[in-house]
């Protein structure tokens, strides 16, 4: 991971944010506790590829199966990681 923002040099603190999905501003997925790294200036977030992978395997199946023409919550997730590595145990709803 890098450890400085791309956008203004700032350094990159690991935290964990929300993280939601807009699917053609009709449905959303949200997932808490999505681990980023943060930039401490701008806060610009950056996500490990295993992350960034992991959200959309969760995601795109929810959205997928979705219809209707108005826009409504889809599902509102927590993202568990294993210390060893980001990529999610269980996904519990929130």
């Amino acid at each position: 991971m890098i450890t400085r923002c791309v956008l203004c040099g700032g350094l990159l603190s690991p935290t964990t944010r929300t993280f939601e999905y807009d699917w053609k501003r009709q449905q959303t997925v949200t997932i808490e506790d999505v681990p980023m790294h943060v930039c401490q200036d701008c806060g610009e977030a950056y996500m490990e590829p295993e992350t960034s992978r992991a959200l959309d395997e969760i995601a795109q199946p929810l959205l997928l199966g979705a219809s209707g023409a108005e826009a409504q919550p889809l599902a509102r997730l927590r993202f568990l990681s294993s210390p060893a590595r980001e990529r999610p145990l269980a996904l519990v709803s929130a």
